[in-house]
This record gives structure tokens, C-alpha cells and sequence, in this order.
């Protein structure tokens, strides 16, 4: 079973708190992203 998870950033939180620029693709750009945003 293969799964699909998609997450819009409307406000742009990762730009602007976490500098982080879209499309964050991959499964290990997604941890890199959360565990940066996790930390601001």
C-alpha cells in the first residue's frame, strides 16, 4: 500500500520562521523540514 501525504503551506510558515524554500519534497526533505520548523 503506498501512501500520499500533501501539506500546503498558505501562510508560508517554513519561508518566513524556518528560511526553509517549497516544494519540500521526499520523505527526508519532509523530516529535515519539520525538525528545522520544530526548532524556531
Amino acid at each position: 500500500m503506498t501512501t500520499l501525504v500533501l501539506n500546503v503551506d498558505r501562510d508560508d510558515d517554513f519561508g518566513r520562521k524556518a528560511h526553509i524554500s517549497s516544494p519540500i519534497i521526499g520523505y527526508e526533505e519532509n523530516v529535515r523540514a519539520a525538525q528545522i520548523f520544530g526548532q524556531v
